[in-house]
């Protein structure tokens, strides 16, 4: 190959035989500027190193900042060597660890370069970002210790460590690859020659042939004093598969230590994960799963079929035990409300077991357990209500309580004075009756949250705290003038509150469910967003704003649970709970009626149904928003 000279003004001449990359020697004072001017070497005899024909090095920020040239080049670098005789540049490039790589002969073996004449290694800097010869903005100088963490003079390479600052994180770093390139496979080379902006060889850059020989990799790639530690890349791989390092005295090529013998004798470097190596790891998970796939398939089919099988055997055997069938479910009735009845007497406190009975009553009709519970709630109030007067009903419009406050109540001055637990007792409240109570106190902003009809702790607490806000003794018991006052406090309220609000559907996971069915995604008390819902109250009418689905559809039957809204703002939820059959039980609720009147500011409300589906607990949570 032709081999053209260039003779530098300031008495340059081409070198002569093969040596390590030639070093520029700039003045001490020019140490730490980016911009370096070729009239300000200090060292007259400094020489080319191999050009191959024409020069065709050129800029890297001749191409785009996005361009595979400019992202390759970016964790390359010019190292700055401050030695007790003058300023030399080199290349180094990044690599993971805020570490470098560069030439031995550059640091520490700068020392040894008789030509320069250095006897002591003052200060390292590396210079990133300098694309543009001459300007300095963008660039970023970073120290590096002198200190070798590993080195060669064999191999010609140093790793040293970059110090005070995070190289990396802003310029990334070099896959290095212990791949040998082959004859004329293209190449390029990336640097700081002269000391100058970046620039790259790519033109008739390539493996020569043969590519390796006295283990050196030989290439076509031009070169200047300043390219020592240039990383040669692979223009498949992206990766560095050399470390440029010398010239031949003909010219013909340069050469470079293949990453390879690098890498096999490094104790801190590590080669990138070869692509085809993943390729193959990705086709044999890929195999797996496809196994693994049918498998659960072949599973499924077996289940089907035993479900199939039992629900024949199922079919069978219930036919077979129809005529006793009526007969178990008596006794499985009886045998429940027994169960009720009798935690419904162990309640000490009497209040507490006069629910629990009038629950017994209603939730087990036509029982005898339900006849017990009637004897025992009779026998359980206050001797004298029988004979009390009927409190008359007051002169003000009815109340929310009016069938309440006309209960009978016994005339304080015909016998002992009652316990509030005996005087709340003698109001022979039923579940109902609680549920509208604590309905009253949320709605009022004492937080019971969804009414159970239960009256427990937190009903007990809620009373204690509307007594308090209202000067009257904290016994937690309700009275007939306490019903009054909470009912004149309700009914001196707005009905509505006008506004904007945002309703929030959300599923609970069941543990139950999934203890029979486990999902990978499942853990205990997720909650997960269906939809939500924008709606604008406003004089008492309600007007909907806007519908988000927020659901994951999934094809799993239990899983898939869809939200709508329709143009009535009906909101409705559907899910297809049978696995195995697909039906469709569908749930509606009606925005419009039972939401506004429990509205209050600054509160979310809570509605919970965890019977619509057995698999999952399903509440609307409503938060206002303006």
């Amino acid at each position: 190959m032709k081999r053209a000279a260039m003779i530098l003004a300031g008495g340059m001449a081409l070198a002569q035989g093969a040596q390590a990359q030639d070093l520029l020697m700039f003045d001490a004072s020019t140490f730490g500027n980016t911009v370096l001017s070729r009239n300000q070497s200090a060292l007259p005899g400094a020489e080319f190193e191999a050009q191959i024909g024409d020069y065709n090095n050129e800029f890297v920020s001749n191409y785009g900042a996005t361009s595979v040239f400019a992202r390759t080049g970016r964790p390359i670098g010019r190292l700055d060597i401050l030695t007790d005789k003058g300023h030399a540049p080199c290349t180094a490039f990044l690599v993971e660890g805020n570490r470098l790589v560069t030439n031995h002969h550059c640091v520490p073996g700068i020392l040894n370069n008789e030509k320069l004449g250095a006897s002591a290694i003052i200060a390292v800097q590396l210079r990133m970002g300098y694309l543009r010869d001459g300007i300095e903005e963008g660039t970023r100088m970073f120290h590096v210790n002198p200190a070798p963490l590993e080195t060669s003079e064999a191999l010609d390479y140093s790793v040293l460590q970059v110090v005070g600052g995070d190289a990396n994180a802003e310029f990334g770093a070099l896959e290095l690859s212990s791949v040998l390139p082959s004859d004329r496979d293209p190449l390029w080379v990336i640097g700081h020659p002269m000391g100058e902006a970046q620039r790259i060889s790519r033109e008739k850059c390539q493996a020569d042939s043969p590519a390796v020989a006295s283990g050196r990799l030989r290439h076509t790639c031009d070169t200047l004093p300043g390219n020592s530690g240039s990383p040669v890349i692979d223009t498949d791989l992206k990766q560095v598969v050399a470390l440029h390092h010398a010239g031949s005295r003909a010219g013909a090529v340069n050469f470079a230590v293949p990453m390879a013998d690098i890498l096999r004798q490094s104790k801190v470097l590590k080669a990138a994960v070869r692509g085809d190596v993943v390729l193959d790891d990705i086709e044999a998970e890929r195999q797996r799963l496809e196994a693994e796939k049918a498998a659960l398939a072949d599973e499924r089919a077996r289940i089907l079929a035993e479900a199939e099988a039992a629900k024949a055997a199922a079919a069978k055997a219930s036919a077979q035990q129809a005529d006793s069938a009526a007969a178990r479910a008596t006794a499985e009735r009886e045998s429940l409300a027994n169960a009720a009845l009798l935690d419904a007497l162990g309640q000490a406190e009497v209040s507490a077991r006069a629910v629990a009975l009038r629950a017994v009553i209603d939730d087990h009709p036509a029982t005898m357990a339900a006849q017990a519970a009637e004897l025992a709630l009779t026998q359980l109030r206050a001797p004298s209500e029988a004979d009390a007067p009927a409190k008359p009903a007051p002169d003000a419009s009815p109340t929310r309580f009016a069938a309440l406050l006309n209960t009978p109540v016994p005339d304080p001055g015909a016998g002992p004075a009652l316990s509030p637990e005996e005087t709340e007792a003698a109001l022979s409240l039923g579940r109902d009756d609680y549920r509208d109570i604590q309905r009253t106190l949320d709605a009022l902003g004492y937080g019971l949250g969804e009414p159970d009809g239960l009256f427990g702790p937190a009903s007990r607490s809620a009373v204690r705290a509307f007594q308090k806000e209202n000067l009257i003794e904290e016994t937690g018991y309700l009275s007939a003038n306490l019903l009054d006052r909470i009912a004149d406090e309700y009914n001196a309220a707005p009905a509505t509150l006008d506004g904007t609000y945002r309703i929030f559907v959300r599923r609970r996971w069941d543990d139950a469910y999934f203890r029979r069915r486990p999902d990978p995604a499942y853990r205990p008390g997720k909650i997960e967003t269906l939809g939500s819902v924008a709606i604008k109250v406003e004089n008492g009418r309600t007007e909907v704003l806007g519908f988000q689905d927020l659901s994951r559809q999934k094809t799993d039957a239990y899983k898939d649970l869809r939200v709508s809204l329709d143009a009535q703002g009906r909101l409705k939820l559907r899910s297809t709970i049978n696995f195995l059959f697909g039906k469709v039980r569908p749930k509606v609720l009606n925005l419009d009626e039972p939401l506004a009147k429990r509205w209050a500011t600054g509160r979310a409300i809570t509605f919970e149904d965890g019977e619509w589906d057995e698999a999952f607990h399903v509440n609307i949570r409503v938060l206002r928003s303006d």
